[in-house]
């Protein structure tokens, strides 16, 4: 397979690879160099505008003791990112809910290739989980062995829980990803100005160096940096953050929740804490009430992006499934 022309993890720290996505999109897949040869195999999903290489704290500490994979999503990282043309379809359509649910279901099958027998787990941070429960729930496609996922934003359907809510606020986030700032110096410059956001101000300067230096390529030849600006820029265009954003509107992923056939764990920060305006950690309560098979877990003291607020606690978390898992293996053949 052909190398990603720019990766989101160091190479000294994963092989890349370059993968077609479901409509031919290319996609990045890493394997952290650190991992195990044999046993369980994990695969990380991110976070809409973040990349496979914002977790690189989080990912080393679970390569101690599995596999690990981890991709960038289609207008990620060091995935392809299309752009509508004319006569083509359009930004919605380039980047729906089904299109990106099958590039996740796209990624299993190339790990799977890969591990050969191994059993495969899925750990997701945000609209990545929201993929994993629609390829499930939607698609009817159950590659993973088990399930966590950090926060996944799915809209309730409509008069459930904390939709109204959530239709107030998602369209702003949509409009404020769409006007976010593409172009920076380099990754420094990226990481300074995120740790006095409000979402990132409690990420470690660890976990924020490597989400900059993941979601930041240089600007390729040709490319205007306009005036003033440096050579850095955005690997996730602002116009497609926004529009994955929007796209979360969508309750349909929520109608299918009843079809998940595999484990799955919720983990949420704690909504007691949580900003007046932040729906996703509210509905997590009623996203469980519809997966046959689901536990939730609460991390107190973060936030959404609790992988790279508390990489080490967020990374126990997904060996406890995997520990999990292999008890329920142990009793199944001893009762055999």
């Amino acid at each position: 397979m052909p190398r990603p022309s720019f990766v989101s993890i160091p190479p000294q720290a994963a092989d890349a690879f370059q993968i077609a996505g479901a409509d031919g999109v290319a996609l990045a897949l890493y394997r952290l160099r650190a991992s195990r040869e044999s046993g369980p195999a994990v695969l990380v999903g991110h976070a809409n505008g973040l990349a496979a290489g914002s977790y690189l704290p989080m990912l080393t500490l679970l390569a101690e003791q599995a596999q690990v994979f981890a991709f960038d999503c289609r207008g990620h990282g060091g995935a392809e990112a299309p752009l509508p043309e004319p006569g083509g379809p359009p930004l919605a359509e380039l980047y729906g809910l089904d299109k990106a649910a099958a590039d996740l279901g796209a990624v299993a099958d190339a790990v799977a290739a890969r591990v050969g027998g191994a059993p495969l787990f899925y750990a997701a941070h945000s609209q990545s989980g929201v993929n994993a429960l629609r390829l499930a729930g939607v698609l009817g496609r159950h590659p993973f062995a088990a399930m966590i996922l950090f926060e996944p934003p799915v809209m309730p359907a409509p008069g459930v829980g904390c939709r109204a809510l959530a239709e107030r606020i998602q369209p702003r986030m949509a409009a404020n990803a769409r006007d976010r700032r593409a172009r920076w110096p380099g990754p420094e410059a990226l990481a300074e100005s995120l740790s006095r956001k409000p979402a990132f101000a409690a990420c470690g300067a660890d976990s924020l160096a490597a989400h900059a230096r993941g979601t930041l390529r240089p600007i390729r030849p040709g490319e205007d940096g306009g005036p003033g600006e440096g050579g850095y820029t955005l690997c996730c265009p602002p116009e497609v953050e926004g529009a994955l954003f929007a796209s979360l509107i969508d309750a349909t992923t929520f109608d299918g929740l009843s079809a998940v056939r595999v484990p799955v764990t919720l983990v949420g920060s704690d909504p007691a804490t949580a900003p007046a305006d932040a729906w996703v950690p509210r509905a997590m309560a009623d996203l469980a009430a519809r997966i046959p098979d689901c536990r939730t877990d609460i991390l107190p003291e973060v936030g959404h992006m609790m992988p790279l607020e508390d990489p080490a606690a967020c990374a126990a978390r997904i060996l406890d499934m995997l520990a999990a898992a292999d008890r329920a293996n142990a009793m199944q053949a001893a009762a055999r």
